[in-house]
C-alpha cells in the first residue's frame, strides 16, 4: 500500500489507453527499446546475502517518445491481469509507473529462472503470497512509491518490501492511533535533543515512516494484508539495526477482569501489565506467529523515501496454490 499524498503533475497528463498507446494515437513496437535499469543495492551486512533488492528509477518525462516506446515495451510483457490492474489507475504517471515495475520484476524473474519475461505464470502460496507457478521456491515481492520502486528476491527466504514516499503533506498523524503499539506512540513523541519545532515535526514524520514502512513489509512476508493487527507488530523506533518484530498480546475479557481485579479494582479500563503476558491470550490468527521468524532493516537509500526489508530465517519449503500473484 502506498500512503496517499497530493500527486504532482496530475492533472495535464497524456491519457495513456490499455496496451501502452496513448490518446494522440502515438504507437511503437517498442524493438530495441531498454527498460529503465534497476540498480542491485549493496547489503553490507544489513540483510543477507542470499537477499538481492534492486532499485528501480522511473523518473518521467514518459511522454516522450522515448517514454512512449518503453511504456509499450513494459505493456508486451504483461499478462491480461496485469494490464487490468493497469488501466485501473486512473492518474496515468502512477500506471506508467506499475507497468514499468510489473515489467522490471518480470525481466528480472526471467533471469533468475531462464523463463522468458513474457512466458512467466504467477500463482499465490500458503497465506496468499505471490510466486511463479513453475518456481514456488523462488520468493519476491515488489513495492512502488513516487518515482521509485523495490523489488526483493530470494531462493532461500520469504521476503516482503515497502517503500514509502515521506512527502510532507502526508496526514500521518490521524494514522499513529491505528499503526503504532503503545511503545512506538512514545517514541514519536520524543525528538533527540532540542530540536526546534519544525525540525522535531520532520523527525517525528520520519519515524512514523519508519514504523509504517516495517510493518508492511513484515504483513507482506507474512502474507496478509493491512489488518487490525498494526498495533500489535511491536518493534522499537530507537535503532536503525537489524531487528525481529515482536507480537502484542491480546487480553481476553477474562483475562482483563483479573488483570484489573488484582492491579486496578477501582477501573473497568484494560491494564497493561506482565502479567498479561501469561493470562489468556488470543491466538486468532496463528499466521502472526509466524512473526517471530522474520527480521526487518529499514533503507534509506533514497532521499526522502523510506523503505524495508523483512525476510525469514530458514530456507523455504512452500506448495503452490491457486490465485493470481
Amino acid at each position: 500500500m502506498c500512503l496517499r499524498c497530493p500527486v504532482d503533475g496530475a492533472q495535464g497528463e497524456t491519457q495513456l489507453n490499455s496496451g501502452g498507446k496513448y490518446a494522440n494515437g502515438t504507437s511503437t513496437d517498442g524493438g530495441g527499446v531498454m527498460l529503465e535499469t534497476a540498480a542491485l543495492l549493496n547489503a553490507n551486512g544489513r540483510w543477507p546475502e542470499d537477499v538481492s533488492i534492486w532499485r528501480l528509477d522511473m523518473p518521467l518525462p514518459y511522454d516522450s517518445h522515448l517514454g512512449q516506446k518503453r511504456v509499450t515495451a513494459c505493456y508486451a510483457v504483461l499478462d491480461g491481469v496485469e494490464r487490468g490492474r493497469a488501466d485501473r489507475y486512473r492518474v496515468v504517471g502512477e500506471r506508467v509507473r506499475y507497468v514499468t515495475t510489473r515489467a522490471t520484476l518480470r525481466h528480472l524473474l526471467s533471469a533468475q529462472t531462464g523463463v522468458p519475461a513474457s512466458a512467466l505464470a504467477f500463482t499465490s502460496v500458503r497465506n496468499g503470497r505471490p510466486a511463479l507457478a513453475e518456481y514456488p521456491r523462488l520468493s519476491f515481492n515488489v513495492s512502488h512509491a513516487g518515482d521509485h520502486a523495490l523489488i526483493a528476491i530470494s531462493h532461500d527466504r520469504v521476503v516482503g518490501v515497502d517503500i514509502e514516499h515521506i512527502h510532507p503533506q502526508t496526514d500521518w498523524q490521524s494514522l499513529v492511533e491505528m499503526v503504532c503499539s503503545k511503545r512506538q506512540r512514545e517514541q514519536l513523541c520524543v525528538a533527540p535533543g532540542k530540536l526546534a519545532e519544525e525540525a522535531a515535526t520532520v523527525h517525528q514524520r520520519r519515524r512514523f515512516f519508519q514504523c509504517w514502512t516495517a510493518k508492511e513489509a513484515i504483513l507482506k512476508a507474512l502474507g496478509i494484508g493491512l489488518t487490525d493487527h498494526l498495533r500489535r507488530i511491536d518493534f522499537t523506533l530507537d535503532t536503525v539495526d537489524v531487528q525481529r518484530p515482536q507480537l502484542s498480546p491480546i487480553i481476553t475479557p477474562a483475562a482483563t477482569l483479573a488483570i484489573t481485579s488484582a492491579v486496578a479494582p477501582d477501573t473497568t479500563r484494560p491494564v497493561e501489565h506482565p502479567i498479561a503476558q501469561g493470562i489468556g491470550i488470543s491466538s486468532e490468527d496463528p499466521v502472526l506467529r509466524e512473526m517471530g521468524n522474520l527480521s526487518f532493516h529499514w533503507l534509506t537509500d533514497i532521499d526522502a523515501y523510506m523503505g524495508c526489508i523483512a525476510y525469514s530465517d530458514a530456507v523455504v519449503h512452500v506448495t503452490a496454490g491457486t490465485g493470481v500473484g
